[in-house]
């Protein structure tokens, strides 16, 4: 049972390595890298027509975010929709390297728009997202990968615990290890579940 747990483990780890390093680097650039910023190339203003209701404002963002995105040829982008005070609606069409921002402020007839474009390290920073990109089944591929990196790490964990019980007769610092990392994970939750209530 050993060998095969210690199989198992060792072709896990050689199976996320890469994926898991482009992961935790791309993380780690989002909160402490300065390559994410993204560098605004275009700005221009569309007119609309007025609409009632919030219905019909998220439906005319949508719209005019996926038209600009196309006469900026970034119509492949996925896009993602915010609102924030005030009744601002922000829609965004992304790619890896290019974003086009529509910015929509409610008892106005126009609507910013934005082209940004982000430098080589804020691009691999898009790809920390899902919704980086949509070209050619690139978001899809992308989760997938995520899911399995996902599966793989609690697989991964799993049969480590499982070795290092049987490998070590003294376990009070492992345990101490885990306790530890179980304690952080929980507080964790429990501050993302408290600052979003």
């Amino acid at each position: 049972m050993y060998p095969l747990i210690r199989d198992i483990h060792a072709y896990l780890g050689l199976s996320v390595a890469l994926m898991l390093a482009l992961y935790t680097w791309t993380g780690f650039e989002i909160d402490h890298g300065g390559g994410k910023r993204a560098l605004e190339v275009a700005r221009s203003e569309v007119s609309l027509e007025p609409v009632s209701g919030a219905a019909e404002a998220l439906e005319q963002i949508r719209a005019t975010a996926r038209q600009a995105a196309k006469q900026l040829g970034v119509e492949d982008g996925a896009v993602t929709l915010a609102r924030f005070e005030r009744g601002v609606w922000r829609a965004r069409v992304s790619r890896v390297s290019e974003v086009v921002e529509v910015t929509l402020t409610p008892g106005t007839a126009r609507a910013e728009v934005k082209l940004l474009r982000f430098p080589p390290r804020g691009a691999l920073t898009q790809l920390h997202h899902v919704n980086a990109t949509d070209a050619h089944g690139a978001r899809f591929a992308w989760v997938v990968a995520i899911d399995v990196l996902s599966v793989a790490l609690i697989a991964f964990a799993l049969t480590g615990l499982l070795l290092f019980l049987s490998l070590k007769r003294e376990r009070r610092l492992g345990w101490a290890l885990l306790a530890a990392s179980t304690l952080y994970t929980l507080g964790s939750i429990a501050h993302l579940v408290i600052g979003a209530s």
